[in-house]
């Protein structure tokens, strides 16, 4: 896919900055003793909130549905050694899951001012931070840049569940983090090979290189990113950390963890795995079918089972997931 880089207003970096900046002003409201005033965190919650989501209205009515390019690019060159680029844009695909993100923050700090009893100003940052990782990792055009976004987006949500859970919220975001964990290395070590044989961790570039890989090597590559989105989405059987972590959070870390997160490792599927290991994931394209269906009839039974209503809307967003990942395995 061509890349055009031509705007006038870095759109995606208020986006992306928008929240950052309300962050960094309630921490320096509450070194100089203002932060005690709640209802000025309130305030500059929504408003960074609402005017994130305007934003992204502005994203969705300038963007050009018959270009077949990226657009609203910006690209600054940050570390060449290492090939990190800050190389943002966004496509057909990103651009929805961006609004989406937009829409879900602004829901879960109304919900968290409504409902949260303990340290609602500390609750308030972390989902300001969320919303700039998670906008960051959608529109990411550079492999180091996404996973950077991507695995600092897991630590907000960790507090979420850890702090402001139920009785098991301890175990519940442990369980959260050693499972992200063990993901986020599998990606990393992909991302190290792929700069030292290639040259450049640019996505675009990445499209052309990856797929003359020989197809063993593409094999192991294609493993290695997608246990990490797996764990993510989450598929069979890497779902166990899921029930835990939904439940335990509360309302508006729930919003954000089935609305928003999940949602990122289908995104790394659709934007890293299929397009640029090709070879690889028709390789691995019946196994992943095995499992999808595997998941579609297990978490099928599961439901029937539930009379919990937060853990019968997470079976349905799993089931949907496997029957996502039916689809592109077909």
């Amino acid at each position: 896919m061509p890349i055009i880089v031509t705007q006038d207003i870095p759109i995606l970096s208020v986006c992306i900055s928008l929240p950052l900046s309300a962050l960094i002003i309630l921490l320096l409201m509450r070194l100089s003793n203002y932060f005690n005033k709640l209802v000025y965190v309130k305030f500059i919650a929504l408003l960074s909130s609402l005017l994130t989501l305007l934003c992204t209205i502005y994203l969705l009515l300038q963007f050009d549905n018959t270009a077949h390019t990226y657009q609203f690019v910006e690209l600054y060159s940050i570390f060449k050694l290492i090939g990190l680029n800050y190389h943002v844009g966004i496509d057909g695909i990103s651009i929805f899951f961006i609004a989406l993100t937009a829409l879900l923050t602004l829901l879960s700090i109304v919900i968290s001012i409504f409902t949260v009893q303990k340290k609602l100003e500390d609750n308030l940052l972390c989902f300001l931070l969320i919303e700039s990782l998670v906008i960051g990792a959608f529109s990411s055009m550079n492999l180091l840049l996404f996973f950077m976004f991507f695995e600092a987006s897991l630590f907000p949500i960790f507090l979420l569940i850890g702090i402001w859970g139920s009785s098991n919220r301890i175990y519940a975001s442990l369980k959260f983090f050693l499972y992200s964990f063990v993901g986020s290395v599998f990606f990393l070590v992909a991302i190290i090979y792929i700069h030292t044989y290639t040259g450049t961790l640019e996505i675009a570039e990445l499209y052309d290189l990856m797929p003359r890989f020989d197809i063993s090597v593409q094999m192991v590559l294609w493993l290695s990113i997608f246990v990490a989105f797996a764990i993510k989405i989450p598929m069979l059987p890497l779902h166990s950390w899921l029930p835990d972590a939904h439940v335990e959070a509360q309302t508006g870390g729930s919003v954000m963890l089935a609305g928003i997160l999940l949602k990122l490792g289908g995104f790394g599927l659709l934007r890293i795995c299929l397009p640029m290991l090709p070879a690889a994931s028709q390789k691995f394209s019946s196994i992943a079918m095995i499992f999808s269906v595997a998941a579609i009839i297990y978490f099928s039974i599961i439901a029937f089972q539930q009379i919990d209503i937060k853990k019968q809307l997470l079976i349905l967003q799993l089931l949907i997931w496997g029957m996502l990942l039916l689809v592109f395995s077909a």
